[in-house]
């Protein structure tokens, strides 16, 4: 039985470093707002290419993309049977905006690009996916008005190149609103650069901030004339009349954390949870194949669903489909933690309406885990597959 836990798990329910939790007080909460102007609400490195105007906080990427949808209707940027294009692999928080206004009469069609996943999912085949569906469009004389998509696909790790499908978007016209939940402190980040309109992020997951944590990024110019929520009619600023009162913990503890990662320094975690997660992929690499050669008939469906380094869109995320005659994703979980301190995430099957995902766990390396971590989850995973 285990004292204590590792966590390889970054979810809804993360947690902040016991190093923050004392910051969580009234007499920090200054401090940390001027931390996040000074900043220019940096979500990476006090270098990011940012403005303060183009950032407010929010509790979450949901609630940020819920106004992001009013501010769109708002301002009739979309009107009643405007398109959408996302991908097959959303988390439904993320979805909720779209499918509220397609209900509402306001979103019509909303398409999906198939994104690959493991082997398959490289740059050039994620790119060539959202052109084929942006061309598709344009052919049957239709036009999107929005492209909604993850930045890190919370499925199977893919990190979207960002910039060359900003490009496309672009080119087509529409505009471009990301998912940002699973990136910004797993990541670099330069908002500037990534060529998204709209970027949302729950800071209570990779920024390890306090639930209720969250940002809200509108590109300066177009975009900012385009998003009319409520929520700004007060400007861009920490408080007004049309946000109310935030929590004052949570921007106390948002604001501490900010300053943590600067102070290490967002490359250099992105650099170590990178590294990291390449461990532990080539790990369950050699392990998968020594079982599968050993018995594909017990082993079938022992799978990584996550994309290896050479395709270019890889994230501190690894996820992996178990063997169901083998052993349970439930029952893994389960004895990971109990049995070896190891906390993994578990997968509903057909996650995001993905028939790819199935009896899956998925695994998370971050700033605070270390290669004996890896080891020990490595330990416990061949032991319960019968290595």
């Amino acid at each position: 039985m285990c004292t204590h836990s590792i966590h390889v798990i970054m979810s809804s329910f993360s947690f902040a470093p016991h190093v923050v939790t004392p910051h969580v007080r009234y007499n920090y909460l200054l401090q940390s707002i001027r931390t996040l102007l000074s900043h220019s609400l940096t979500l990476a490195e006090p270098s990011i290419h940012t403005d303060v105007d183009e950032m407010v906080l929010t509790p979450s990427t949901t609630v940020a993309l819920n106004m992001v949808g009013e501010g769109l209707v708002s301002s009739k940027f979309l009107r009643p049977g405007a398109r959408a294009l996302t991908t097959d692999q959303e988390h439904g928080g993320g979805t909720a905006w779209l499918t509220h206004w397609q209900t509402a009469g306001v979103v019509g069609p909303i398409d999906k690009v198939a994104v690959p996943y493991g082997l398959g999912a490289t740059a050039a085949s994620v790119i060539a996916a959202f052109g084929e569906a942006l061309q598709r469009a344009e052919a049957a004389g239709e036009k999107y008005s929005v492209v909604f998509a993850s930045h890190v696909l919370t499925t199977t790790g893919v990190a979207l190149p960002l910039v060359d499908i900003a490009s496309l978007v672009h080119a087509h016209g529409a505009m471009f609103v990301v998912d940002g939940a699973q990136a910004p402190g797993g990541l670099s980040l330069d908002l500037h650069a990534t060529g998204a309109d709209v970027y949302t992020v729950s800071a209570h997951k990779w920024l390890l901030a306090p639930t209720g944590s969250g940002l809200l990024y509108l590109r300066a110019g177009r975009t900012q004339r385009a998003v009319l929520p409520t929520y700004l009619d007060g400007g861009y600023t920490a408080y007004s009349t049309s946000t109310g009162t935030l929590p004052l913990q949570t921007v106390a503890g948002l604001g501490y954390v900010l300053d943590m990662f600067a102070g290490l320094g967002m490359d250099r975690v992105a650099a170590h949870n990178l590294a990291l997660r390449e461990v532990l992929y080539s790990a369950l690499t050699e392990m998968v194949a020594s079982l599968v050669a050993r018995d594909p008939a017990l082993y079938a469906g022992l799978e990584i669903i996550s994309p290896h380094a050479a395709g270019g869109v890889t994230s501190p995320i690894v996820a992996l489909n178990l063997p169901p005659a083998v052993l349970l994703n439930t029952d893994a979980c389960a004895a990971l933690s109990a049995d070896y301190g190891v906390v993994v995430k578990l997968m509903s099957d057909y996650e995001g309406g993905n028939d790819f995902v199935v009896n899956a766990i998925r695994m998370t390396t971050h700033v605070f885990n270390t290669r004996e971590d890896v080891s020990k989850l490595m330990t416990g995973l061949s032991t319960l597959l019968g290595a």
